[in-house]
């Protein structure tokens, strides 16, 4: 541990060791879920620090007729389901349900349009977001699409629902970043462009958003506070949020470090130094405790000092 001029380094207290790089993971009251580009959701205890299981994808075809792994590009979990979408044959997309050891698909007519990232709304509604950003809310019980929206004419870049499943934010290639009502997929509010290229992610707590884009901008749209963006000296690929908004994180400088940072002060607090390659995701899995992983074969667990 050191101090830099401008904020605390710490290492990872934890590296899990995974199969394959990683598109996407879920964290809850005690596993890490992950998606890997290698056909297989890997499931970690946090507390033992081991792998406990995983779930298999069948193999799909390629272009060239071979068979090939699945890459699972999104997952969700709500009580004991899963919610993914994976890569399929000719080019297409499959969405799944797991559930009591058992992999079942569902709302193909949705995922026949590349369907990119999948959301539980509740047990039987999910909401789907393609590359096209439209958003699809999907009933599993009736298999209907209750509806298919063209929210803009861009390509979609990141959606996140919020924590009560009323609202979504949805950013694309433009920069613009939308508020949208999930029961209707009626639009709420442009909340801003304070990126002028692709936005890469969005993070979204407690009514606060932070977007990470190519212009290596942090937006930031806080609730009380002005919107600003912070500049960065790299691709800004991810960023998080902790579970009141308060505190952010984004990925940063050609070393992939995580810098958090106050959101209503700017200030930085502590870097996180130990990523080698770009990083997809960045999780607050308590206010002390941080989850990250992206383009390498493992996931890195940090502690911040406590009373921060």
């Amino acid at each position: 541990m050191s101090t830099s001029l401008f904020s605390q380094e710490l290492e990872p207290l934890i590296r899990l060791k995974t199969s394959g790089f990683i598109n996407d993971f879920i964290v809850d009251e005690t596993y890490i879920y992950a998606a890997t580009i290698e056909g297989k959701v890997e499931i970690f205890d946090i507390y033992k620090k081991e792998k406990v299981g995983e779930i298999v994808f069948p193999l799909i075809s390629s272009g060239r007729g071979e068979a090939v792994l699945a890459r699972v590009l999104s997952i969700d979990r709500l009580q004991n389901r899963l919610l993914l979408v994976t890569s399929a044959s000719k080019g297409k997309k499959d969405i799944w349900i797991y559930t009591q050891g058992e992999l079942k698909k569902v709302g193909q007519k949705s995922a026949d349009a590349l369907v990119r990232k999948a959301q539980f709304i509740d047990e039987d509604h999910y909401l789907f977001a393609t590359f096209a950003s439209e958003a699809i809310l999907y009933a599993q019980e009736e298999d209907y699409e209750q509806y298919h929206t063209q929210l803009t004419q861009s390509r979609l870049s990141d959606m996140v629902v919020s924590e009560d499943k009323k609202t979504m934010v949805m950013a694309d290639e433009s920069g613009e970043v939308r508020l949208i009502e999930v029961n209707s997929s009626k639009e709420i509010a442009l909340v801003g462009a304070l990126n002028v290229d692709n936005i890469y992610k969005i993070a979204y707590k407690n009514g606060t958003i932070l977007t990470g884009g190519q212009d290596r901008r942090i937006g930031v749209y806080g609730k009380g506070i002005a919107p600003y963006y912070l500049k960065s000296d790299f691709l800004v690929y991810c960023v998080g949020l902790c579970a009141d908004g308060g505190m952010g994180a984004y990925s940063r400088g050609f070393d992939h470090d995580i810098q958090i940072f106050e959101i209503k002060t700017k200030k930085e607090r502590y870097r996180l130094v130990g990523h080698n390659s770009v990083i997809n995701k960045i999780v607050f899995f308590t206010e002390t405790i941080i989850v990250s992983a992206g383009d390498a074969e493992e996931i890195l667990i940090w502690q911040l000092p406590a009373g921060h």
